[in-house]
């Protein structure tokens, strides 16, 4: 399976604050598959900056996402319109067409995040033990 992107473009994955504790793999979540398995998003650099790229599965082109620049770690929304993902110290939702991201909540650096079927955000940050789960649209973050 190959992937052909535009000029300017690499594979090489964002380099985020703990890209030094990597041990020769991503020190980020790199790729999501959606749910009905037809469309890969994967981070990647675009001149210089991190971004979310699109792939649907019977395509082999990949493009950008707008509202991405600075991402990383991408999480489908259950019903695969939307997604999540980690830039600038928080969790950003946005439609997995491009547009303005909405910030969920500060995270100073996600150790992963699962958006449910019941439509909540579970993640685990660095700095903050244990499990915690919060709206796609932010509000109270619930300690689990």
């Amino acid at each position: 399976m190959a992937v052909n992107l535009d000029a300017g473009d690499d594979l090489s994955g964002p380099e985020g604050p703990h890209a030094c504790c990597n041990q020769g793999r991503p020190s980020l979540t790199a790729l999501a598959l959606s749910p009905d398995g037809q469309t890969l998003v994967f981070a990647g650099n675009r001149n210089d900056t991190a971004w979310l790229f699109r792939r649907p599965i019977s395509e082999d082109h990949a493009t950008p996402i707008a509202g991405t620049e600075g991402a990383a770690q991408p999480v489908f929304a259950p019903n695969g319109r939307s997604l999540l993902f980690w830039a600038s110290g928080w969790l950003r939702t946005v439609p997995l067409e491009g547009g303005t991201p909405a910030q969920v909540v500060e995270v100073s650096f996600p150790l992963g995040a699962s958006w449910g079927d019941d439509d909540r955000i579970v993640f685990r940050d660095l700095n903050v033990p244990g499990l915690r789960r919060v709206s796609p649209s932010g509000g109270t973050v619930e300690t689990l």
